[in-house]
């Protein structure tokens, strides 16, 4: 009532005022006057008035001061001032014996005290009708052994009121503070209170075998010595203020009971009493609290009436509803909320529960929440419940369910008993489920959920729509439904193995830094996403899979789909190389990474992708690679797309090595080579040419086709042979060539000149075959050399002298066959020549100038390449010799040892190759070779008209045996050097002529002359005629 928040003796005035309305005749009117004292008894009924004025006082020393004499109708009491009785044992007011107070209001105005050493108040009879009112304003109290109003008689058809308003007091000392009687409504805005010795059970309010209605507002206060409201039946309380029972429960009832509080109530044990049970609220059977501030049991001792050990409970109960909302608080020194009944056996509950806690619920010894039976309770808790040593929650033997609401915070172990338990985790925000035993189902309805303890429920654990359950490998375990909007959350920080079985068409997160490893998981058809750490595919997931940034894809396992976001990255394979099967579509964006392994033998990290792969621009391959795994021509298929690939990589690999990887891939697949690297192909040659070479070709870079086809070459040799046909040393060695045509006219002249003199002028010719070869050296091929030589001249004869012009043409057909190269070389020659005698020296001398047309067609050629070369280009040498011998005769002919000097310059035009990317350009090169001859020589007759000559000599290069070109690929910047075949540093020479001369104008000479030495051999057979005139 409103009139609570601060009451008057104007209040009690519109009441009695009120009364006065009813129609009913006052019999007597009774006042005791202000500043008066009436020790006179006083007997009432019908509808008398009795009223005490303020500072008058109604004082009788025999029991009681008022008494009933006649039912009464409509008595209305009044008193604001004293109303007592001085006898022992006696009652201020009392109806008693056949006297029916039916309808009564005492109105005991603010500074009024009523009081006695009994009852303060007492109706001892049975109304069958009416109403009972009290309201007090001031005191009403007793002393020694009775209530302030005992009303426990009525019962019946008649109603009891009773308002203590704020200030107001109703005491007792030795008994109850009041007992209300049947169907009472009790408002209370002051204080009640029973007090006495220790070990009485004396409570606040007292119902006894009666029901009612107590509502305590904010500002009252309820005391029991033991409990301070109790019943043998049911409560019906509402508090707003306090209670509590200072021995005993702040509220009990044996029965039933209801209660709604926004206040404080508390039991407990007032340290004194040898048995002391304090629970906050006890109710025997059903019951229902909604509880918005604090209940308390806060500490008891001994042992209850059955012989038991007594706990302190914030709530007790038989079963039935409890709400603890958001702010309000249970609290248990023994356990904060226990269902059960003292008098069943062992104390199982009269029914099941339900108990949804938004606040505190909190326990010190026992537990927070305790049910003992076999119903079917509910938890729901979005507040906070901490059990004490006991653990936090006990569900009992029923099939209970556990609802935690996202915030919900349960410290302590909870423990589902025996039945078919069900947890379900449930709101909109976080949460944290700490674990619980003996549960057989888990359901997150909503919320995102965290597990700190193993599950493994035989009913599954099921993840809804909206809702997100996380945990770790050692907590996610079991059956897992994730339905389709649901997602389960394996937040690893280590690496783990995930040992639950995953269904439903839900989502799968991975985060936290550390490696997951997931088998099997054939029933799970939704979405998987890594947002951090590593996933480990050890069996199939048939899900769409999607990388984050920062996180990793491994293991050798199947997905339906899989997507690697920017930063992500794919790395089949754990510890080695692995295949990653896709069943469906691949893709990966710009910046993310494909890091393969390879390994010896072109094994290699694979992702097969049964439908397409999209690369992204920018999309990144890293390949790492194992010991053996760096043989150059090594193919290694990283990416197979039966559905085509679209797109193309950017390869990541580290450089400086002498192999490199190279990036490949057709319409299906994505593949790698092992290619030298251009440090690596300049380090394979084993020879100069091949150095100087590999150093041209290393500058190309793998767009070139040369460099590419040559570097993934498996060997050195294979490279070494590549490098060999590139580098164009036919045309150094055509220098040879060139040297040794142009010696050939030289022989032909010298062997004129070895012709017996004549006088007079004569004409020559000379057909000569010719056959070589010029042996190499390392890393410079051999190569065979045929052709043949036409010469003639004209000479004049005098005496002591010759001189003679002659003039020639030749061809030879020049192939290596381990260059794959061929080439002719037709020379012209004019040879100006002289011979005689200088005192007892015979001098032979000639100089010569060759002209050439040289025409080379060579193959470059080696697995992946191949071309086709030709170039035809100028040549010419300028040659001489000059040859100086002492003739001797013996035996009928001549001998004469000799020595002699030839030179040769040889020149060649610069030139340039048709034939694609392996054409070489060359530059004008001259070279000069000098010669020395020392040997002798014999001519001898044979018989008339036939002489023999012949000579025998060892000839010495005196300078560079080697001939070179400056070469440069056509399309390349890098020029280089090539040496062709060698002359030898030493060779013998021999020659042997037959000479007819039927006449003196007619000689017919035919020869042989040719050079062995250490690298290159020569021969020549040949035919002259000359004529004199």
């Amino acid at each position: 009532m409103t009139g609570f928040k601060g009451g008057s003796s104007a209040i009690a005035m519109a009441f009695a005022s009120l009364a006065a309305a009813t129609p009913a005749a006052a019999q007597q009117a009774i006042t005791v006057r202000q500043g008066t004292t009436d020790t006179t008894p006083k007997t009432v009924g019908g509808a008398d008035r009795v009223t005490v004025e303020a500072g008058g006082t109604l004082s009788a020393a025999s029991n009681p001061a008022i008494s009933w004499s006649t039912t009464s109708t409509d008595l209305r009491i009044t008193n604001s001032g004293t109303i007592r009785t001085t006898a022992s044992g006696g009652r201020a007011i009392n109806a008693s014996g056949g006297n029916n107070p039916r309808t009564v209001t005492l109105t005991n105005n603010a500074g009024a005290v009523i009081e006695s050493q009994d009852d303060a108040f007492r109706i001892n009879v049975a109304p069958s009708a009416g109403a009972v009112r009290v309201d007090n304003f001031g005191i009403l109290r007793t002393t020694n052994g009775g209530q302030a109003l005992d009303f426990d008689a009525v019962a019946g058809g008649a109603t009891v009121v009773i308002n203590n308003y704020a200030g107001a007091e109703l005491r007792s000392f030795g008994q109850d503070g009041i007992r209300p009687g049947q169907n009472a409504v009790v408002t209370n805005a002051g204080l009640i209170y029973s007090d006495g010795p220790a070990n009485n059970n004396y409570d606040g309010v007292d119902w006894q075998q009666k029901n009612g209605v107590v509502v305590n507002q904010a500002t009252g206060t309820i005391s029991g010595l033991r409990h301070g409201i109790t019943s043998d039946v049911d409560v019906n309380v509402t508090n707003a203020g306090t209670i509590l029972g200072r021995n005993g429960s702040g509220i009990g009832s044996d029965g039933t009971g209801t209660v709604v509080n926004t206040g404080t109530i508390t039991g407990q044990w007032d340290g004194v009493a040898t048995n002391g049970d304090g629970d906050g609220v006890d109710i025997d059977f059903i019951g229902a609290v909604i509880n918005s501030g604090t209940i308390q049991g806060v500490s008891a001792t001994g042992v209850d009436s059955g012989g038991r050990p007594n706990s302190a409970e914030g709530v007790a109960m038989g079963g039935g509803t409890i709400v603890n909302n958001a702010g309000a608080t249970i609290f248990g020194a023994g356990n904060a909320v226990l269902i059960n009944h003292d008098t069943n056996p062992g104390g199982v509950a009269d029914g099941a529960t339900t108990l949804t806690n938004a606040g505190t619920i909190r326990a010190t010894t026992g537990r927070a929440v305790q049910f003992v039976g076999a119903f079917a309770d509910t938890v729901t808790n979005s507040g906070t419940i901490t059990g004490g040593t006991a653990g936090a929650i006990d569900m009992g033997a029923g099939d209970d369910t556990l609802n935690l609401v996202s915030g919900s915070v349960v410290t302590g172990a909870v423990d589902g008993g025996a039945g078919v338990d069900r947890v379900i985790l449930s709101g909109t925000g976080a949460g944290l489920f700490a674990g619980a035993a003996n549960f057989e189902a888990l359901s997150v309805t909503g919320g995102t959920w965290s597990l700190n303890s193993a599950l493994n429920f035989s009913g599954g654990t099921t993840v809804g729509a909206g809702a997100a359950l996380t945990g770790t490998a050692g907590t996610l375990v079991g059956g897992i439904v994730a339905a389709n909007g649901g997602r389960v959350i394996v937040d690893q920080a280590m690496a783990g193995t995930f040992a639950g079985t995953l269904v439903g068409g839900g989502m799968l997160m991975k985060t936290g830094a550390g490696a997951l490893t997931v088998g099997n998981q054939t029933g799970f058809t939704g979405t998987a996403q890594v947002a951090a750490g590593q996933l480990i595919l050890a069996g199939t997931l048939p899900a769409q899979v999607t990388v984050g940034n920062g996180a990793s894809l491994a293991g050798t396992g199947t997905v339906a789909g899989l997507a690697a976001v920017t930063g992500a990255t794919i790395a089949p394979g754990v510890g080695g190389v692995g295949t990653l099967t896709v069943t469906g579509a691949f893709s990966q964006a710009q910046n993310s990474i494909y890091a393969a392994d390879v390994g010896a033998g072109g094994v290699s990290d694979r992702i097969a992708v049964g439908g397409a792969a999209t690369l992204a621009p920018g999309a990144q391959l890293s390949v790492t690679r194992a010991a053996g795994s760096d043989t150059p021509g090594t193919r290694y298929t990283l990416l197979t797309a039966a559905g085509g690939v679209n797109g193309s990589y950017t390869l990541v690999q580290a450089t400086g090595g002498t192999t490199e990887l190279r990036l490949g891939q057709t319409g299906n697949a994505v593949y790698v080579d092992v290619a030298r690297s251009a440090l690596g192909l300049r380090g394979v040659g084993a020879s100069p040419n091949q150095g100087a070479v590999a150093n041209a070709v290393a500058a190309f870079g793998v767009a070139n086709p040369i460099y590419a086809a040559i570097t993934l070459l498996p060997t050195d040799a294979g490279v070494q042979a590549g490098l060999d046909t590139l580098s164009g040393e036919i045309h150094a060695s055509l220098h040879t060539t060139m040297l040794k045509d142009a010696q050939a006219g030289e022989d032909a002249v010298r062997s004129r000149l070895l012709a017996p003199a004549t006088t007079g002028l004569r004409i020559w010719g000379q057909g000569a075959g010719r056959s070589g070869r010029d042996d190499g050296e390392a890393g410079v091929a051999s190569l065979d050399r045929r052709g043949w030589l036409g010469i003639g001249g004209v000479e004049l004869g005098l005496e002591g002298a010759r001189f003679g012009v002659a003039g020639g043409y030749g061809r030879t057909r020049v192939t290596s066959d381990a260059r794959l190269s061929r080439a002719t070389v037709k020379g012209t020659q004019l040879i100006g020549y002289a011979g005689g005698a200088l005192g007892p020296v015979n001098i032979r001398t000639a100089v010569g100038y060759t002209w050439n047309d040289l025409e080379v067609r060579r193959g470059a050629g080696f697995p992946g390449f191949g071309a086709n070369l030709a170039a035809d280009y100028d040549g010419n040498v300028l040659h001489g010799f000059v040859e100086a011998g002492l003739p001797a005769p013996m035996l009928g002919g001549v001998v004469e040892p000799f020595v002699g000097v030839e030179s040769y310059r040889v020149d060649t035009d610069a030139f340039t190759e048709s034939g694609g990317v392996a054409a070489l350009t060359g530059s004008n090169r001259r070279e000069t070779f000098t010669l020395s001859t020392l040997g002798i020589r014999g001519e001898t007759p044979i018989t008339e008209g036939i002489s023999a000559r012949s000579r025998l000599g060892w000839r010495h290069v005196l300078g560079d045996v080697r001939p070179e070109t400056d070469l440069r690929f056509s399309n390349g910047a890098v020029p280089f050097a090539v040496t062709g075949t060698p002359l030898s540093r030493d060779a013998a020479v021999v020659s042997l002529d037959l000479a007819w001369s039927p006449s003196e104008n007619f000689t017919l000479t035919s020869g042989y002359s040719g050079a062995i030495g250490g690298r290159d051999d020569d021969n020549t057979l040949r035919v002259m005629l000359s004529l004199g005139f």
